[in-house]
């Protein structure tokens, strides 16, 4: 790209000017020509902070003739044309992520928008605040980058893109008119401050106020606070306006989040260290988080104070607690989450202490663990007499006791003489019955144990524990018949 002179570029608005008031034909600036323009005078600017008075002079004379020209040209031009293909091209260039382009391609929209307030509204686009506030994020948020001539230049575009272009864009309206000029500003401050991480708004306040302090005696500063401005503009108290106001004051900045994550951190490390300080730790986490919650009731019953704090919270819990959402739609009826509709709006706090649910919920859990381990000693207990008596009856799979190892011994030395009495059961509880011998008070109440089982086996026990019991049913079967 050739870069043009100031005074070249001055002498050519000049011409244009003078053509255009002569009704001769003339060349209208392209975009690229103000892409060159915003350039040079945002680098002008920055280097003549410390230079004699001539040469401020004649940057001064090529920044009259930059405004002249923009005033000489149709708005249909300027909005159609020039700050049409600027703008979709900025976008473009912040999604591609390219801080080669990006650079340049922001000074440049900084020395375009700042030195013309027409500009900024006729050229107002909330695509590029979202993409100024996306540069924003992911530059000196995600990377934490140190770059304060970049912050400045960002904020100064943003501040003057939203004052003049937003917010002052308002004031030539009719009085009847100002609550849709109140509404539309309301609905791209919403859409440019949603998400709790985002900390653009709440910064561009801040340095808006301290840009203000260090510029109280320069006349022709473009800066002010967006708060100030909207009392300046909108001058009756109304609802829609202090709420707009309390949206503004309470955007989040990153200077206290990254207190809140500091201590949190520390918070962490302590509790790694001292184990013991771990409930305390939790107990002002959860009063952290509970302090947290009834600040945003408080804000929302603020401006709405007839509604109860249970209704509010309610309402935060259904808007995912975020309360330029949830206020929205509690001022319009219409809107209102059919949840919501179903409640009383004078709905009282919640009485019950999380504490107290937290605590009935580990006596549950302690509970059902006490029983799950008394279940499984029944179990134990009963699958181990259930071996026994399959023993007894001749079951059993040991390696030395099983069915193979009955037939050697049974074979060694085999007397015949009791063949006739074991078919009947008739030694079955006798003194002389050896390893026949089954208690049948052990009988009984392993069969009773069993019933007992059997009536929670559709949940307690599984698979493999309804078969053993089948097959223990079958066992007490075969001896009682």
């Amino acid at each position: 790209m050739t870069i043009v002179s100031p005074t070249d570029l001055a002498t050519s608005f000049e011409q244009q000017q003078n053509q255009k008031n002569g009704n001769a034909s003339t060349t209208q600036p392209t975009p690229m020509m103000l892409y060159q323009t915003g350039f040079i005078l945002y680098n002008t600017e920055k280097q003549l902070r410390n230079a004699n008075k001539e040469k401020k002079k004649q940057y001064h004379t090529f920044l009259q003739s930059y405004r002249d020209m923009i005033t000489s040209l149709s708005p249909l031009y300027i909005k159609n044309i020039i700050c049409n293909e600027l703008n979709v091209a900025f976008c473009s260039v912040v999604k591609g992520n390219n801080d080669v382009a990006l650079f340049p391609a922001m000074k440049s929209m900084c020395g375009i928008y700042t030195n013309s307030s027409l500009l900024c509204q006729i050229g107002f686009d909330s695509n590029v605040c979202l993409a100024i506030i996306s540069f924003y994020d992911d530059y000196f948020i995600k990377k934490k980058q140190e770059d304060e001539e970049m912050k400045e230049c960002l904020f100064q575009t943003l501040s003057c893109f939203l004052l003049h272009g937003l917010i002052y864009a308002q004031h030539s309206q009719r009085e009847e008119e100002d609550d849709n000029g109140l509404h539309a500003v309301m609905e791209v401050i919403q859409t440019l401050t949603i998400g709790d991480s985002n900390y653009c708004i709440g910064d561009l306040i801040q340095w808006q106020t301290i840009y203000k302090e260090h510029h109280h005696d320069d006349v022709d500063t473009k800066i002010t606070t967006l708060q100030k401005a909207v009392k300046h503009v909108f001058v009756d108290p109304t609802d829609q306006r202090e709420y707009l106001l309390l949206m503004l004051d309470s955007c989040p900045n990153s200077l206290t989040a990254n207190a809140i994550l500091t201590q949190s951190s520390s918070s962490t490390i302590t509790t790694k260290k001292k184990k013991n300080q771990g409930k305390k730790q939790n107990k002002t986490a959860k009063d952290t988080a509970r302090s947290t919650l009834q600040l945003r009731i408080n804000q929302i019953r603020d401006v709405l104070p007839d509604l109860g704090e249970g209704f509010v919270e309610i309402a935060l819990a259904i808007y995912d607690h975020d309360v330029n959402r949830t206020l929205t739609s509690l001022m319009d009826p219409n809107a209102l989450h059919p949840r919501l509709r179903a409640l009383d709006p004078t709905l009282p706090a919640r009485k019950k202490d999380d504490e107290i649910k937290e605590a009935e919920e580990m006596e549950a859990r302690r509970i059902q663990k006490a029983h799950l381990k008394e279940m499984e000693g029944q179990m134990e207990q009963q699958s181990y007499m259930l071996e026994q008596t399959a023993l007894a009856f001749g079951g059993g799979d040991d390696e030395e006791g099983g069915a193979g190892a009955g037939v050697d011994e049974y074979n060694d030395d085999y007397d015949d003489q009791y063949d006739g009495q074991e078919q009947d059961g008739g030694d079955i509880g006798n003194a002389d019955g050896g390893m026949y011998d089954v208690d049948l008070d052990a009988i009984r109440a392993y069969n009773k144990a069993t019933l007992e089982a059997e009536r929670e086996a559709s949940f307690w026990v599984s698979d493999v524990s309804d078969f053993l019991l089948k097959k223990s049913w079958l066992c007490f079967g075969t001896l009682c018949s």
